[in-house]
């Protein structure tokens, strides 16, 4: 039995300068799922759609950094629907509670 040789991407610039096509692709790819959710994240909770914009793209860009593999998909989750909802209406509803909200998200990290 011949063993398959197992394909990685490279690491660093090499592996950026062979790969960003794809890597281009798949990150527009995962962009156009995540665009959806992440509007409708922040209508749920009462923000404004281009919230939802920002922490999409502020999310994927700053966890991919810090919590990063060879593999993986970071995005919103739809989970976070009722924890954001259940912020702004403890804080207040209209423009004062996502400003709030979106204060004690950052404060909590």
């Amino acid at each position: 039995m011949i063993a398959k040789k197992q394909l990685l991407p490279k690491d660093g610039l090499a592996g950026l300068k062979e790969n960003w096509l794809t890597d281009a692709t798949s990150g527009f790819l995962v962009f156009l799922l995540a665009l959806p959710l992440s509007l409708g994240i922040a209508k749920a909770s009462d923000f404004p759609p281009i919230m939802g914009l920002i922490t999409a793209m502020v999310g994927g860009i700053v966890v991919s950094f810090f919590a990063g593999s060879k593999l993986t998909i970071k995005g919103p989750a739809a989970g976070l629907i009722v924890i954001v909802a259940g912020a702004v209406a403890e804080l207040g509803g209209g423009e004062q509670g996502w400003h709030l909200a979106l204060g004690a998200i950052v404060v909590a990290g």
